[in-house]
């Protein structure tokens, strides 16, 4: 059995999920799965059980990353880190979810991201 911690990359541009995924196995971390929409992060959250998910907060599909999260924490007490352009404009929104959230701004080093997760994977 391992204790690496299992991530939700959740992304719809590849190329960032793929860079986000090869940075983070590098780091140690396994990945519990992939999701390009909310709709898929939804269905993926519920049936991997990661110790947290990566969220981008655009998406495919009608869900954008916080309404998916919010249905995520509805099943679910996995924290949820989101990956966004804009962390200003983005804290209202979080702030108004239930939960543990946080977030990262984009463009971010390896080391942040390593440092946020390990942040929120602690608390």
């Amino acid at each position: 059995m391992t204790n690496r911690k299992r991530i939700l990359l959740v992304e719809d541009e590849e190329i960032i999920l793929a860079d986000l995924a090869r940075t983070l196995r590098k780091q140690g971390y396994e990945i519990a799965g992939t999701a390009a929409s909310g709709e898929e992060a939804i269905e993926a959250a519920a049936g991997t059980k990661p110790d947290l998910v990566l969220m981008d907060v655009r998406l495919q599909g009608s869900i954008n990353g916080l309404e998916a999260a919010r249905r995520i924490r509805e099943a679910s007490e996995v924290p949820i880190l989101f990956i966004t352009a804009n962390s200003i404009e983005l804290a209202p929104d979080i702030a108004e979810l239930p939960g543990h959230y946080g977030s990262i701004t984009k463009p971010f080093s390896p080391n942040q991201l390593r440092e946020t997760i390990e942040a929120i994977l602690s608390s």
